[in-house]
Formats: C-alpha cells, structure tokens, sequence
C-alpha cells in the first residue's frame, strides 16, 4: 500500500499533468486536435467504471461508519489510554477495551486500556526481566503471562463476534474487493496517460481521480482543479464530456 505522503505526490503530479495537457489545448476549436474515437471511447468506459466504483465505495463508507456505531464502546475503535480523569486520549486504537481497566490516581499518568497483543507480550517480558529472581517468582511470572494472553484472546474473539452481529467484516471485505479494482482502473488511467500524452480526454480522466482524492489536495489546488474541469467541458468529447459534468455537479466546492 502507498503512504499517504507518497500517494499525495503521485496525485500533485497528476494535476499538473492534466493542466499542462489542458493549457496546450483549452485555447484549440473543439474540433481540432480530434482523437482516435476508440481512445475517447476506451477512456470514458475505464472513467465510469473509476466513477462508479468510488460512488460504491462511498456507500460502503456510510454502512461501515454506520456499523461502527452500532458496536458497543469496548468493542468499536478508541483511544488506546485513560487518564486520572476519566477521558480517553491518544491515538485510536482497533483493539477491544480490557475490561477491567482503571484510571490512574495522578495527573500526570496515563493507563493503556486497548493493547495489542504484542503490547501484552511485552509487558509480561518487561515483568519477567526485572522480577524472575527465583523459581517460584518465575513459574508465577509464566502463569501470569499466559493468563493474559489468553484473557486478550478472549476478548478479541468477543470484539469479532460484535462485529460479526453488525456485519462489519463482510463491509471490510467488500471495500477492500472494490479497493483493489480501484485501483487498477487508476494504473490503467495512468498508462493511457503516458501512452497519450496529448490527449485531453485521458488527461481530463487522470484529473478526475486526483479530484477523487481531494482531502489530499489544499483547497486552492482543488478550486483550480474544479474551475480548470468546467473550461474544458467544450472541449472534450461524449461521453467523456458527460462524466466530467457530473463529477462536477457532484464534488466541486460551492461557488466553483
């Protein structure tokens, strides 16, 4: 999988793509500069299926964000610490909240209430460490590390059966099958770019999925990316002309 920082460099090339290929030809008569009919064509089905897929997802994203809510606290995504007053902080964690947790006395202390598996490992090694100085303090020490362990295993097996009820892993599923069509409608986007490099259409579709990934893009950017789309419309071929509309009337900020 990409980072995000790699990802944003990938789409900042994208746009500038599709503006270079849009200033050297948005001053042109629509009829000039005609394209092959099977390149508009083959571009405007891989824009759909792009299109469509990203709509399938978003739908998928409302179940999902709808399933999480319906998941007890302990089981649903949260803050991995708590603190003396009771609130939960830090980063979010996937893992199900212990059971058994308890605030810390002081201010300045935080308890981990979601820990990994690993954070249990390792706690329990830091245990043996600095406690182990007899026999008996280790066979306790081991006793204690596998009860652990198998509570954390108890209690993940609790959160998936949680999850199970609100039909979050067949939502997961489902993103991740749409995720990877996505994402080679995006390749095939891409190579076609490289193969025409003049080519509007496929310049206007590269853009159209920057556009998709907008939160990776600062709202100038985005406004000019938008404002660049609409005056191109004349321009590009049907029905490459009609999707660009509609990707317009869908995401495009208010006033663009």
């Amino acid at each position: 999988m990409i980072s995000n920082s790699n990802s944003a460099r990938i789409h900042r090339r994208a746009v500038l793509a599709a503006l270079a290929t849009s200033a050297a030809t948005v001053t042109l008569p629509a009829s000039a500069g005609q394209v092959p009919s099977e390149v508009s064509a083959e571009i405007a089905a891989l824009m759909t299926r792009f299109v469509d897929l990203k709509r399938a997802y978003a739908e998928l994203d409302e179940a999902h964000d709808l399933a999480h809510f319906a998941l007890p606290e302990w089981a649903a995504e949260g803050e991995m610490f708590v603190i003396a007053d009771g609130s939960f902080v830090g980063a979010m964690s996937p893992y199900p909240q212990v059971a058994d947790w308890t605030a810390p006395e002081h201010n300045m202390e935080r308890v981990l209430i979601r820990p990994s598996l690993d954070d249990v490992v390792s706690f329990h090694k830091k245990v043996a460490d600095f406690a182990c100085r007899t026999p008996e303090r280790r066979r306790e020490v081991r006793r204690n590390a596998f009860a652990a362990i198998r509570k954390w295993i108890a209690r993940r097996r609790e959160q998936k059966a949680e999850m199970e009820k609100v039909g979050l892993p067949k939502i997961i599923a489902m993103q991740a099958a749409i995720d990877r069509e996505i994402a080679s409608a995006d390749r095939l986007i891409e190579a076609l770019g490289r193969a025409e490099p003049g080519n509007l259409d496929v310049a206007v579709a590269r853009l159209i999925v920057t556009l998709h990934e907008a939160y990776m893009l600062d709202d100038h950017i985005e406004v000019v990316c938008f404002r660049t789309l609409n005056s191109l419309m004349p321009h590009l071929h049907e029905p490459v002309r009609e999707i660009a509309a509609d990707v317009v009337r869908r995401l495009a900020p208010a006033g663009v």
